[in-house]
């Protein structure tokens, strides 16, 4: 066990670049599909860029390895900082850009548990305001300006979020889990396109509306809503849902099985 634990190096990485690649399916799923505008380019100027937007987003995504724990205080000024720096660079070009930091879990002083605010709306303790005041003087960013153009998210699952946003579109299927294997396929597509971009004498490739359109009629095309339902319709069985959680303090002294309790985590 000790041996296996000390070979996880790899591993590490893996999951923060599976992390950026559900992060980017949901902004292609809120900006491209939901909205109908913009083009997500992955690992382009930043970990995501959404442009044709007006204004255009560039966003940090951090996750960390360990599974517990929340992000340090300095970390988060590290990460304010480098993404105003790349913005610095890109100011005259691109003036007025949206600056997105993407975390997977929360921050000390910051408080915010999930959910997206720009730093002028979030409740920020008083050390970490000086943090971050002393981190955007050093690179001489209007803090206030910089504050209401920071938009930070703590998403601890993006794509549960993806599949919410697609499950409520407009001719979005009602059966069990194909909003999810939808949210899975564009998140594939963002991680085919940001290997793409591995070469910076190229072109950027990017994700367009168009793509994951087509994408998407043709995963639709291929499922027939009528005979999957019959058999919930006819009762000869009925859909299993593992995303409820359905917690039970007296499981163990012997209740029926539900698939809540999976989803609970009980069984």
């Amino acid at each position: 066990m000790v041996e296996y634990a000390g070979s996880r190096a790899g591993a590490r990485p893996v999951r923060g670049f599976e992390y950026q690649h559900k992060v980017g399916a949901l902004y292609a799923v809120r900006h491209l599909i939901r909205d109908g505008e913009g083009v997500l380019v992955p690992e382009g100027l930043d970990d995501i860029t959404v442009e044709d937007l007006s204004p255009a987003i560039y966003a940090q995504v951090k996750s960390r390895a360990d599974p517990d724990g929340s992000f340090e205080r300095s970390e988060f000024r590290d990460y304010l900082r480098t993404a105003w720096e790349n913005q610095v660079a890109r100011e005259d070009e691109r003036p007025g850009a949206q600056v997105h930091l993407v975390l997977d879990r929360a921050v000390k002083g910051l408080g915010l548990e999930v959910g997206s605010f720009t730093l002028d709306a979030a409740e920020i303790d008083d050390r970490l305001d000086a943090l971050l005041r002393d981190a955007l003087n050093e690179i001489d960013v209007d803090i206030q300006n910089a504050y209401t153009r920071t938009t930070v998210s703590i998403e601890p699952d993006p794509i549960d979020s993806a599949i919410a946003l697609l499950a409520s579109e407009p001719g979005a299927l009602d059966l069990p889990d194909v909003s999810a294997m939808e949210a899975h396929l564009i998140a594939d597509r963002v991680a085919t396109v940001a290997s793409l971009n591995h070469d910076p004498d190229k072109e950027p490739s990017s994700v367009t509306r168009t793509d994951l359109r087509a994408r998407l009629d043709r995963f639709r095309g291929m499922i027939d809503p009528t005979v999957v339902q019959e058999p919930l319709r006819s009762g000869v069985c009925e859909a299993l849902r593992l995303t409820t959680p359905v917690p039970n303090a007296a499981f163990y002294e012997g209740v029926a099985v539900v698939p809540g309790h999976l989803a609970a985590g009980i069984v």
